[in-house]
């Protein structure tokens, strides 16, 4: 760490580091809370797509019966 005077210009320095630290970490905290919802995006879509898989498979359960019930009207 390089010692700094505390004349204006090292100031200056400093007080610009430190605004350059803090434009990073609220890029991450942004970066975050899109990483966040891109999550949750993707379990409401997989939550989705488990509830179209029960339904088909109840429609298919739904077409069995109805066409068991077609031959028991047959016979």
């Amino acid at each position: 760490m390089i010692a700094l005077c505390g004349c204006e210009h090292c100031r200056g320095k400093v007080m610009l580091k430190k605004q350059i630290l803090k434009e990073m970490v609220n890029d991450i905290q942004v970066i975050r809370m899109v990483v966040n919802k891109i999550e949750g995006d993707l379990k409401i879509v997989m939550v989705k797509k488990q509830i179209l898989k029960e339904i088909l498979h109840n429609i298919q359960i739904i077409n069995m019966i109805e066409g068991d019930l077609k031959i028991v009207g047959f016979n």
